[in-house]
């Protein structure tokens, strides 16, 4: 399904405009293939986008770009050119009120945690690396299994949850993914048992664009945008099929527009929901399983020229509603006026959660107490907030995703000119370039004119 046979019909309707759809699009153009993209929203770039305030920029999440493909790499530096910056800011874990370096270090964690907890730590990993490898059929066995019970429970079990909206033993151990990379075992280990590293670290070490994430979308966007490829306001609201073909959708629930070949990003619970004629009931029934976390974004305006040095804070107790802060000044100067600086909030939840219904400064409220009592600001230091809400910002990788997902794409295969792309469309965790990766694969399974 993401590569669709070859067909002399070329013109690409691309359903959504995030990330992977521009994506599709910017590739599409760079081969001459004519495109419309349609996006519901006001504005292209999805969960993937850089919001201004009052002289202020933060970006919808703390994205940063790391090495990926080659070929992708070098589409992002055309894209950025001398904008594209290279950073080494390391990033912290705020536990039991204290600062720990993120990746885990033995000798920080033993001047924070103390020498018991890093004794069994290692101990833990090290045992568990020699017993022979077990069925691990949830996040939460293979955590321990992998990172033993001391360092699960205090940094990713409780992390997870929140991230996550569930247990960690009604997860997938898929949710891990790229995400465990700055969990470096045989440093630890190294560390631990002789006392020095045994190499640097990358979690530090990342790219960025000078003018925030954003400005990836916007270089993407202008390569190839006119006001008839790009179209915002414009939901999709029906997608109609007939023979395994995908011949038309609705936008707005006013107007048809025929089709010929189609990327989607769109949800696919979403998608598989205003198929007309309705889609098989068994097919639905798994579609409508699947579900989502949406992030509440919210931006404190700071009076202070820094609060911090590093490029995240992550909060993995359960008493703290958010997962993550970060400081967007930190990774550009530009993100902010010289002698202020804003602390960006992520707060999961869902769109049933009490949050996600209040008022920004019902949300403030809420969450105020929780950052005063950290110390990085006091209340006197805030002049001004401001907030973002974010729809599926995470699919969320229950144990059965697997078994609902292989029937979803075994129905949807049957249209030879539907692909897929995108974290949403595809029910996946990905990253910038893996989705960049994607879209760009899709279209090189189209001929151009």
């Amino acid at each position: 399904m993401d590569h669709p046979e070859q067909y002399k019909y070329h013109h690409i309707t691309i359903l959504g405009g995030g990330l992977a759809g521009l994506s599709a699009g910017y590739f599409a153009a760079k081969r001459n293939i004519p495109v419309t993209i349609f996006e519901a929203s006001s504005e292209m770039g999805g969960n993937c986008k850089t919001f201004q305030y009052k002289g202020f920029s933060f970006d919808s999440g703390a994205h940063r770009l790391h090495h990926g493909d080659p070929e992708i790499n070098r589409e992002i530096r055309n894209l950025l050119g001398d904008d594209i910056q290279k950073l080494d800011i390391p990033s912290n874990i705020y536990h039991a009120g204290k600062w720990i370096h993120f990746p885990l270090m033995p000798m920080n964690l033993l001047r924070n945690m103390g020498l018991k907890f890093v004794t069994n730590t290692a101990l833990e990993i090290l045992f568990s690396r020699l017993k022979s490898k077990q069925q691990l059929d949830n996040f939460q066995e293979f955590a321990l299994y992998k990172y033993g019970k001391s360092l699960s429970e205090r940094f990713l079990l409780n992390y997870s949850e929140k991230l996550w909206g569930i247990s960690c033993d009604r997860l997938s151990r898929d949710i891990a993914g790229k995400r465990l990379k700055g969990f470096y075992l045989k440093a630890f280990l190294w560390e631990a048992f002789f006392g020095s590293k045994a190499s640097k670290h990358v979690e530090g070490i990342f790219y960025y664009p000078r003018y925030g994430i954003g400005q990836l979308i916007e270089s993407m966007k202008a390569a190839f945008s006119s006001s008839e490829t790009c179209h915002t306001n414009s939901a999709v609201t029906r997608i109609f099929h007939r023979e395994n073909k995908i011949i038309a959708i609705e936008i707005n629930d006013t107007e048809r527009i025929e089709t010929e070949e189609i990327v989607s990003t769109l949800p696919v619970n979403r998608f598989l929901t205003i198929m007309d004629p309705a889609v098989p009931e068994a097919v639905l029934k798994v579609a409508l399983q699947l579900h989502y976390q949406n992030i509440l974004l919210v931006a404190f305006i700071i009076n202070k020229k820094f609060v911090t040095k590093v490029a995240t804070i992550y909060f993995p107790e359960s008493a703290y509603p958010f997962t993550r802060i970060y400081e967007p000044k930190n990774r550009s100067p530009f993100m902010a006026p010289a002698n202020m600086t804003s602390l960006v909030m992520e707060i999961p939840c869902s769109s049933d959660d009490v949050l996600w219904k209040m008022s920004k400064q019902e949300v403030v409220e809420t969450v105020l107490g929780d950052l005063l009592q950290t110390g990085l600001i006091t209340r006197n230091c805030i002049v001004d907030t401001t907030m973002h809400k974010l729809e599926y910002a995470y699919p969320v990788l229950e144990l059965n995703y697997k078994h609902a997902i292989s029937k979803i794409n075994a129905y949807l295969s049957r249209f030879k000119n539907l692909a897929v792309s995108g974290r949403n469309a595809k029910f996946a965790y990905s990253w910038i370039h893996d989705e960049m990766q994607a879209s760009k694969a899709i279209i090189n399974g189209y001929r151009a004119q």
